[in-house]
């Protein structure tokens, strides 16, 4: 448990923190970067540095009595007493007991008993004591009891899309492997996703130049994102005038002729001018805010925080750039698209056969039978109801067991168009209210399956919360007098929404809660239960006419 009195300004989790670092450095273990996460939390809580302090002259002690396991050389007492006095932490009184203290029972009592003069004299010097951050410095250089660990210097450029290098530089594969270096790479075009060892993802966007640094990475300009998952290793994005530490988070960074604009999505970065051994410049950027800073960090501006400038993910295979949008477009996906804008309009899916189809005017009548998509990994199947049979409605084989019965005829394909909605209901809507937006065009009778296990993979670090969308008939049914359709989604076969006996254009907002272990989300028109043959006008109708179903602006909302 920490001593020194209750930290009011940290909470239990950082303590944790301060405790795991600093038995992490007396181990050997830490790196330069975990060095500066460990100085803020000094900062924040200045309680914390008598008990550093201690622990550190108590470790050297108990290294002198050699009954220690550090890793490095020893240091010279005669230099590490110098370096004491000149810091003014402890008087020359002071040093003569603590270098005396060359045995275990020694180190044992200074251990044991808090009130010898050699600790109560630590405590006299507490506002003389300098920045903690200028000890544990000293004890790398010295070579005593920390040993830096090379923080991420061992990388592998995991995937690029739509890059061009720098003419006088490599031109790196995917997979290659990078290393600490003090050459610049030139990208000055497309995407590249770095994957450190530690557990950092770092992707830089051209034009930028930048190199891989023992703890992090060099940004001479551009635009880069980080994220580091792994809460116990700290990176650091040097520029030629800012550095940004990061302590376990998600963030974006933009750098260009000495001035950063640095948006944090998730935990907090520590933003400095100065070496590692001064925070007196430096401040910490929590979740959901973004500042604007100069060079020299005299002019510090707090800006709005941007969520879609920085390429968050990349999918070469795909073809996919997420930049943190909130949503994903399921229309997008019927024309054979990632969900962020890559599919084709006017493009879909054949309801028979599971095959890519562009928009034709056909009717066809089929067994109810499930079809595996195969030209996209974000649909798992169609297929066309007719409630006689099972209907199933997954390749796992999820039932739809509330399919009502149905002629079994179908018109045009599952498609991705943009048709013209406005508020939820079309009469006596100005035309300015009504604008074009991307629907997935479900004539009756029709059903598709997205497989959101798929979607999860191509995005891993977000969560799917919700499924968002508009139902309805669209507005230019040619007989509305015609109308009458039902609307089905289900989640993995179970029964989340239904609106029947639909007999006009009036939309309806539906908002579907998912969880992380639903998997298939299934959207499914039907055709009202009309008889075949019926008369409107003179003339004889089929049992789908004018059920022109759609679902407007499908969207799974993400987190």
């Amino acid at each position: 448990m920490l001593e020194g009195g209750e930290c009011v300004s940290i909470s239990d989790e950082d303590k944790l923190v301060f405790q795991y670092l600093l038995n992490k450095s007396m181990d050997g273990q830490i790196s330069l970067t975990e060095i500066q996460q460990f100085n803020v939390l000094l900062e924040l809580c200045p309680e914390l540095e008598e008990f550093y302090v201690e622990n550190v002259l108590l470790q050297y002690l108990l290294y002198e009595a050699q009954i220690t396991n550090c890793r490095n050389q020893k240091l010279e007492a005669t230099k590490f007493c110098g370096f004491l006095t000149e810091t003014g932490l402890v008087t020359k009184n002071g040093l003569d007991d603590a270098s005396a203290g060359s045995n275990w029972q020694h180190a044992s009592n200074l251990a044991n008993g808090r009130d010898n003069k050699f600790f109560n004299n630590i405590r006299t010097k507490k506002n003389a004591i300098f920045s903690c951050a200028a000890v544990i410095l000293f004890l790398i250089l010295c070579g005593f009891f920390i040993k830096v660990i090379d923080g991420g210097g061992i990388a592998r450029l995991s995937d690029q899309i739509n890059t061009q290098w720098a003419h006088t530089g490599p031109s790196l594969k995917t997979g290659s492997h990078l290393t600490p270096t003090d050459k610049l790479l030139g990208l000055e075009q497309g995407i590249v996703k770095i994957r450190y060892d530690d557990g950092a993802d770092v992707l830089v966007e051209g034009p930028a130049e930048f190199r891989l640094t023992d703890s992090g990475i060099f940004l001479n300009y551009g635009y880069l994102f980080g994220h580091v998952s792994n809460s116990e290793f700290s990176f650091t994005v040097d520029t030629p005038s800012v550095q940004f530490v990061d302590l376990g988070t998600e963030f974006g960074l933009k750098y260009h002729d000495g001035e950063s604009e640095l948006h944090v999505f998730k935990g907090k970065v520590l933003v400095t001018s100065d070496s590692i051994v001064s925070l007196e410049s430096g401040r910490v950027v929590s979740e959901n805010n973004a500042i604007r800073c100069s060079s020299d960090l005299h002019q510090i501006e707090t800006i709005p925080v941007k969520d879609d400038i920085f390429a968050r993910q990349i999918n070469s295979k795909l073809g996919s750039i997420w930049r943190g949008q909130i949503a994903i477009d399921l229309a997008d996906m019927v024309g054979g698209g990632n969900g962020l804008g890559t599919g084709s309009m006017n493009s879909g899916i054949d309801p028979v056969s599971g095959n890519v189809a562009t928009e034709l005017l056909v009717t066809r009548n089929a067994s109810n039978g499930y079809h595996r998509v195969s030209f996209t990994p974000f649909i798992d199947g169609v297929f066309i109801p007719d409630g006689k049979k099972k209907q199933i409605v997954s390749s796992r084989g999820h039932q739809f067991l509330d399919c009502p019965a149905t002629s079994g005829d179908s018109y045009n394909n599952i498609l991705n168009v943009n048709r013209t909605i406005g508020p939820l209901i079309y009469q006596n809507v100005a035309a300015s209210e009504l604008r074009k937006s991307p629907c997935i065009l479900l004539h009756a009778n029709m059903g598709v399956t997205f497989d959101l296990q798929a979607i999860r993979a191509e995005l891993p670090d977000i969560k799917i919360v919700r499924f968002q969308s508009k139902v309805g008939i669209e507005m230019n049914a040619i007989r509305p007098e015609a109308i009458n359709a039902d609307f089905w989604v289900l989640v993995d076969g179970n029964l989340k929404y239904k609106r029947t006996q639909v007999k006009n254009r009036k939309l309806d907002f539906i908002d579907i809660e998912l969880s992380e272990k639903d998997r298939f989300l299934t959207l499914v028109t039907t055709d009202g239960s009309d008889p075949e043959g019926r008369l409107m006008d003179k003339l004889r109708l089929t049992t789908i006419d004018s059920d022109w179903g759609m679902f407007a602006e499908p969207v799974l909302i993400l987190e």
